[in-house]
């Protein structure tokens, strides 16, 4: 059996001299194997990298990783989905007197009945509301009503019926796409609600469109995680610049020595000390 002499004899050091098989290591070299770790098979491949001030098959240190696109993804997902119930939450909060002026008011002309449409606009919400209503006689509505035969609500909201007890409420969420919907209708003989549970939350309810928007979840997505992987390009490019100013590894903050070319930590190549 026969024992490990250190690292100097695994690269030709002052045992192997010794024997006449190699030259002494030079003295800078000497100075950081004693930094050296993990078992001695791993130490000629470290070591003659420090030697050569940066062997060719040496780790490259990248801006973007993998890791990072991944955790990018992932938050921008996260923030997607969660933009729906802020969105709701911050809409539904102004709809309370006095009520906000709504974007839209006018009255869809049916014939012999009108539809009242209202829209209300907020930060990533919007809903729309809609009912029957008779006309008076000669046709007569109120004065703020403005009659139109074309139909503003998005195909989604516009359910038609004569009913003269018809009410439709559409509400989206999302920012900066809506990427959730849901709607509610009821007229004189039953009720339907899509998507639309009704959570309880600072002693109120809160009616929560919970339908999805695949194209909006999937803008949202790429919008929050291209800010996330910027946010984490900085900041890795602020680190790394650091790093580099100190003397140290760029990837695992190792102290470098003057003309050391390969980290003996981890293996990185050293770029430059400016």
């Amino acid at each position: 059996m026969v024992a490990h002499a250190g690292p100097a004899a695994a690269l030709g050091g002052p045992v192997a001299a010794q024997s006449g098989s190699l030259p002494a290591p030079p003295a800078r070299l000497t100075a950081q194997l004693p930094r050296l770790r993990g078992p001695p098979e791993r130490w000629r491949g470290r070591t003659v990298g420090v030697m050569a001030g940066g062997a060719s098959n040496a780790k490259r240190h990248r801006i973007v990783t993998a890791r990072m696109v991944v955790a990018s993804v992932v938050v921008g997902v996260v923030l997607a989905v969660a933009s729906v119930p802020v969105a709701v939450l911050i809409g539904q909060a102004r709809q309370r007197p006095p009520f906000p002026a709504p974007v839209i008011r006018v009255t869809l002309d049916r014939g012999d009945y009108g539809v009242r449409i209202d829209r209300h606009d907020s930060f990533g919400y919007e809903i729309w509301n809609a009912w029957n209503v008779r006309f008076r006689p000669n046709r007569q509505l109120p004065s703020h009503s403005n009659m139109t035969s074309h139909d503003p609500r998005p195909e989604y909201a516009a359910i038609a019926s004569d009913d003269p007890d018809l009410w439709v409420m559409c509400i989206r969420a999302g920012w900066p796409l809506h990427a959730a919907q849901g709607r509610s209708w009821s007229t004189t003989t039953s009720n339907n609600e899509q998507f639309l549970p009704e959570p309880v939350l600072f002693g109120r309810d809160w009616t929560l469109p919970v339908g999805p928007i695949w194209l909006g979840l999937l803008g949202n997505t790429i919008f929050y995680a291209a800010i996330t992987l910027a946010l984490l390009v900085g900041l890795r490019l602020v680190r790394t610049r650091r790093r580099r100013v100190r003397g140290r590894c760029v990837a695992c903050n190792y102290e470098l020595g003057a003309g050391i070319g390969v980290c003996p930590e981890c293996g990185l190549a050293r770029t430059s000390t400016a």
